[in-house]
């Protein structure tokens, strides 16, 4: 494998363990609205941009509140919970990981569907924000994954060819987005089967943990 200069991580499910959040987040903005959301509304949830989740939820809330007010209300009550649970977003070997990467000088960076103010709240949280040199959330390029844009936006403003860039991802949508930026993806196991992920991966192991032990391992081997 060449050098590998960059590393981009997803965020949610990868970086932090948080998914439950988003989820918890979305159901108590329903409950205040005296919404009852059907069984599996969140089975298309993972990976994808909250803004396509709320418009889909939107005819489902009977005063009707713009997508825009939806939004603010639940990313409000997402950053509370990841706050009050700091502890449960950490995921072991992450921070560490990181910082052996850093000090290695393999650049590092964040790419994600999640808005700008849940992926600083989300990264605060977890201890780790002041370890990324850049981060590319959703609506900083035109299209989400799983485009290319975030993951070629994220290469560029590290001054890192794509093909010198490891991601690692935890979902389809966000290994597809990788592949077609041309970077070598790395898929973990957190929130998704292996096997659901193993036809779009480069390589599949089981944690970010795991996952950073390999880049080191693999570097330029």
């Amino acid at each position: 494998m060449p050098v590998i200069e960059a590393v981009l991580c997803d965020l949610d499910g990868t970086l932090v363990d948080s998914e439950g959040y988003h989820v918890q987040a979305w159901m108590e903005v329903a409950n205040r609205h005296g919404v009852v959301l059907p069984e599996g509304w969140d089975a298309d949830y993972v990976g994808k941009p909250d803004y396509d989740t709320a418009v889909r939820m939107l005819p489902m809330f009977p005063r009707h509140p713009t997508v825009k007010d939806l939004l603010r209300e639940r990313h409000r009550r997402y950053q509370d919970l990841v706050a009050a649970h700091s502890q449960e977003v950490r995921y072991p070997g992450v921070e560490s990981g990181l910082e052996t990467l850093r000090n290695a000088g393999v650049k590092l960076g964040v790419g994600t569907n999640s808005p700008m103010e849940n992926t600083t709240a989300a990264l605060k949280a977890a201890g780790i924000d002041r370890l990324f040199e850049v981060i590319v959330a959703y609506g900083m390029v035109p299209n989400g994954k799983p485009a290319p844009d975030i993951y070629l936006e994220a290469a560029e403003r590290l001054g890192v060819a794509p093909s010198a860039c490891v991601v690692v991802e935890d979902t389809v949508v966000g290994i597809v987005s990788g592949k077609a930026a041309g970077c070598y993806v790395i898929a973990v196991s957190t929130t998704h089967q292996a096997e659901e992920l193993r036809k779009e991966a480069d390589l599949v192991l089981p944690d970010t943990d795991s996952a950073f032990r390999w880049i080191m391992e693999h570097n330029g081997a």
